[in-house]
């Protein structure tokens, strides 16, 4: 089971149910919501992740 973050966003994150949970202690604990945890590990993810220029088709390797 999983649950959509931000229905509004261009961009959806999809949670399991039970780090849902956790992400709302989380939340409670720090006085912040679910999207902004998200956010902020998202970002802290994407910073990790080396930017490469990868062939976008088959047909460019070629």
């Amino acid at each position: 089971m999983s649950k959509q973050v931000n229905s509004n966003s261009t961009k959806l994150v999809r949670i399991d149910a039970h780090w849902l949970y956790y992400a709302k202690l989380e939340g409670v604990r720090q006085g912040r919501t679910v999207k902004s945890l998200v956010e902020e590990g998202l970002g802290l993810v994407l910073n990790d992740i080396p930017q490469t220029d990868y062939p976008l088709s088959k047909k460019e390797v070629g």
